[in-house]
């Protein structure tokens, strides 16, 4: 059973009372942050304990919350991991007593989302203007997103088109280059002549001919250069 929520006694001396969640999600990547939702459901658990669990004049009964997620279709990094997510407390410099905000009124959460949290959470009164002028307001920011995605989508494929036609050029005077050196050696095995004169002539070393070389000898007597490069390449027996 998943998508509850339930509390939890923890069996021992002292019998621990905690609230907790379990979800299922079957879309990894279904627009935000999954980490994100999942603290949100959190704060709701927390403070829907108000007037149940604890009230304002004892919030030292506020129990302990976890929101545990089962990932579906996770892709391959997160195959096999579990991973906890909290908050505590950490002090860098002195002994701090002060006030602690964490502000979970984030752009990743849905328009009914935050509508929600601020009523739950900070006691704020919607009004129908207000829910309207948020919705306004997410969709704007839904379109500035589609529309970052799709430049960043475009210069991402010309980026790649630039650099495969740069990469199809260099790899195809390559290409051509190692032809013109097989016809050469082609030419000159036809007259008869051995590795280390053709080396002489070309101004080569014996050990760098010695490959096209043998493999000249083999195409004989037909002596395809195409054939021969191929055979060089591990791309024809």
């Amino acid at each position: 059973t998943f998508d509850i929520r339930f509390h939890v006694l923890v069996p021992g001396g002292e019998r621990i009372k905690i609230l907790l969640n379990i979800e299922i999600q079957k879309d990894y990547y279904p627009g935000y942050d999954l980490v994100t939702r999942a603290v949100f459901y959190c704060a709701r658990m927390l403070s829907a304990q108000l007037d149940t669990e604890f009230t304002a004049e004892n919030y030292d009964e506020v129990k302990k919350v976890y929101s545990i997620w089962l990932c579906l279709n996770a892709p391959r990094h997160t195959v096999d991991t579990i991973t906890e997510y909290g908050m505590a407390q950490k002090k860098l410099a002195g002994d701090f007593r002060g006030k602690a905000r964490f502000d979970l009124l984030s752009t990743k959460l849905t328009p009914d989302e935050k509508m929600v949290l601020l009523r739950e959470e900070y006691g704020i009164e919607t009004t129908v203007e207000v829910e309207e002028g948020m919705k306004r307001m997410c969709n704007l920011s839904d379109v500035i997103v589609e529309q970052g995605l799709q430049q960043g989508l475009e210069q991402g494929l010309q980026q790649g088109l630039e650099q495969g036609l740069q990469q199809g050029i260099q790899q195809g005077l390559q290409q051509g280059k190692e032809k013109s050196s097989i016809n050469l050696v082609c030419k000159k095995v036809k007259r008869g002549k051995s590795l280390s004169v053709i080396a002489e002539e070309l101004e080569e070393e014996e050990e760098s001919l010695k490959v096209i070389y043998e493999a000249v000898l083999d195409a004989a007597p037909d002596y395809d250069v195409d054939q021969i490069y191929d055979v060089l390449h591990g791309t024809k027996e």
